[in-house]
């Protein structure tokens, strides 16, 4: 019992707690009052830094923009001829580039056949060259079909205004850059068409050196997210267009900076503490907010240990002062502390055998009520929460076996919808057809398809489902189940294509799309009767060595609005071939970010037209989009399909 205890002991006791408590109280206080100056200064410049950062941005995004409506106006209630817009567009790309630094460029582009009817092309794009001096050419042609890139198509589907994701343009500007869209509009028959787009580039590069230009003390930094939570400037070159602040949290397995994620780009701003960061190896202080004209968010990070450095030497020294008083009281307290270490000592043995994964060894009976009995009682509750936790481990890491084995089944069960004969349809000699898909996940949008209607008419299909994972794969079974049950020969492709995107538009609140292509083949006549809805154009290889791109595009993709769907038609002779393929294709991207481009595919094509095969076709385009890539990610799902026509072989 305590009251058992000598006078010498208790005084001794009480003198060391005292002191203790003193030195406590009074390094609490201390160390609370400088924090709380010091958090409050820093908060207070930090979110004034970001949001004079996001400001400065705002006022360039918000000029862009409005310059960029003006000209959509003046396309719209001013009826122009070709050197009149030219004059317009170099005036405002001059006039805008004295006002903005950041502003690479601007273009003015018309539907095809929209500005003459003569000319398919008419895409002016006005921008400064890399001697600082401006640029204005014609810019659409069959290898830059503008109209497909996604600048022109987001406003044209959406009709509204965008702001684009960062992107590098190999067509035009040939950097990484942010583009402005708007739709322009004209009344041709009393009924308002979409006619073209305006649009004004601007340079991440300019953004990224105002975003480095901040600095608020030695190791602090900022970054800038675009309105997806990719990284658009970091410190870390590395992240910058390669990655997004979920993609971040998802390889550090960061529930905390996740959910900050999703606050950040749903607008929010304000700032949290990470107590045990696992991006920054410790705890850091990160604050952030929005941008107005284009939901972007500004970020700036700090460390602790460098924000609390001061804090930390304050302490350092008082705990010098208080350690050579303790000394004093050490030669009083040193005969009690025998007694005293006893029962720890043998506490402590039984804690190592803990650790050593004995978690049943029986600890040590302590009695007492004091320090002692009750770092006792807490090691046993450890013991038991170590058990159990164990035990929660081994669900846990079932649990998660069991998701990987489901996720591994999706993905045979995806791959099963899937035409498997290799290679198909072997005792027909009208036609080769040979087909290949590489996910970029366990499970991917991408999907190919083909089957006889009746014994003289095949049909075949690819498409890619916007986005990628589970719900695309869900998506592409969904379409792949409608075209299979909705095909049919007394109906034409358009008609096919309709009613598969009448299914798919019906009550599609996740606005998931689906680019398509459908063609029906006579395989006695070689006649192709066809629809594209969105998709990437497919190349014809005569058998004269000729090759020819069907750009002909008969709507949006599937799944966006209720359509009507076209069909063109066509002649394969004895010796043409079709490459159809997705954008994963020509949209891959290697370390360097820059991305394999049509060139590159129809190289392939025209240094195999001598001696084409098509299974070798298809493996040398999958081959060489991966080497291509390198150590990249793939970043979208994979896909080509070839046929191969050889004609009538049944002497009929």
């Amino acid at each position: 019992m305590f009251r058992d205890r000598s006078l010498a002991f208790k005084q001794s006791f009480y003198i060391l707690a005292c002191v203790i408590i003193i030195f406590a109280v009074i390094f609490s206080f201390m160390a609370w009052q400088i924090w709380k100056v010091m958090v409050n200064g820093i908060e207070a410049s930090a979110m004034n830094a970001a949001k004079a950062a996001a400001n400065q941005l705002d006022q360039s995004f918000l000029v862009a923009q409005r310059t960029a409506g003006q000209m959509a106006l003046m396309m719209e209630n001013e009826s122009m001829n070709e050197q009149q817009i030219k004059v317009m567009l170099q005036t405002t790309v001059k006039s805008l580039k004295r006002e903005l630094p950041s502003v690479y460029g601007g273009s003015i582009s018309f539907v095809p056949n929209g500005f003459k009817s003569s000319r398919r092309y008419f895409m002016l794009y006005c921008g400064y060259d890399e001697n600082r001096q401006l640029q204005l050419r014609q810019a659409g042609s069959d290898k830059y079909q503008y109209f497909f890139q996604k600048w022109f198509t987001l406003p044209q589907n959406l009709d509204r205004s965008v702001w684009t994701e960062p992107y590098f343009d190999d067509g035009c500007g040939n950097t990484l850059m942010t583009t402005y869209s708007v739709p322009f509009y004209r009344r041709i028959n009393g009924k308002k068409c979409f006619m073209g787009v305006v649009t004004i580039d601007m340079s991440l590069s300019w953004l990224r050196k105002l975003i480095n230009s901040i600095k608020l003390h030695e190791d602090g930094y900022a970054f800038l997210l675009s309105k997806f939570g990719r990284v658009v400037s970091h410190p870390d070159p590395g992240l910058v267009m390669n990655a997004s602040i979920f993609s971040i949290a998802e390889e550090k397995n960061d529930r905390e900076l996740r959910e900050v994620g999703r606050r950040m780009i749903s607008g929010d701003s304000g700032y949290v503490d990470f107590k045990h960061s696992k991006i920054y190896a410790g705890k850091c202080l990160m604050f952030y907010t929005p941008l107005r004209s284009n939901d972007w968010v500004v970020g700036i990070v700090f460390p602790n240990d460098h924000l609390f450095a001061k804090i930390n030497n304050i302490e350092l020294r008082t705990s010098g002062i208080a350690a050579a008083g303790l000394i004093l009281l050490l030669g009083v307290v040193i005969a009690v502390s025998k007694r005293v270490t006893v029962p720890l000592r043998r506490l402590t043995e039984a804690t190592a055998e803990i650790g050593n994964g004995k978690f049943s060894i029986k600890l040590p009976e302590i009695k007492s009520s004091d320090e002692i009995g009750t770092l006792n009682r807490a090691f046993s509750s450890m013991q038991k929460a170590l058990r159990n936790y164990i035990s929660a481990l081994k669900e846990t890491t079932a649990a998660k076996e069991k998701i990987e084995s489901e996720l591994h089944i999706a993905r045979e069960i995806q791959m099963g919808i899937l035409p498997q004969i290799r290679p198909p349809f072997p005792h027909c000699s009208e036609f080769s057809l040979f087909a290949e898909l590489i996910p970029a996940r366990a499970v991917g949008g991408d999907l190919y398809d083909f089957f006889y209607l009746d014994k003289d008419h095949l049909c075949f299909v690819i498409g890619d489902v916007s986005g990628k994972g589970v719900p695309a794969s869900l998506f592409m079974a969904i379409t792949q189940t409608l075209h299979r049950t909705i095909a049919a020969l007394d109906k034409s492709t358009g008609e096919m294509a309709s009613e598969v995107n009448s299914s798919l538009a019906r009550n599609n609140e996740t606005m998931m799309f689906v680019t398509y292509f459908i063609a029906v083949l006579n395989v006695r006549t070689g006649e192709i009767e066809y629809t594209n809805a969105g998709h990437n154009p497919p190349y014809l290889v005569r058998d004269s060595q000729e090759t020819e791109l069907l750009n002909t595009l008969h709507g949006p993709p599937l799944g966006i609005s209720d359509t009507q769907y076209g069909t063109s038609r066509l002649t394969l002779d004895s010796g043409d071939s079709l490459l159809l393929y997705t954008d994963g294709v020509t949209e891959a991207m290697n370390a360097d970010l820059a991305e394999f481009g049509t060139d590159r595919l129809e190289f392939i094509i025209e240094s195999s037209l001598s001696q084409l095969d098509i299974r070798n076709l298809v493996a040398k385009v999958v081959s060489t989009v991966k080497e291509f890539a390198g150590c990249a990610e793939q970043s979208d799902d994979i896909t080509v399909m070839a046929l191969h026509y050889n004609g009538d072989q049944s002497g009929m």
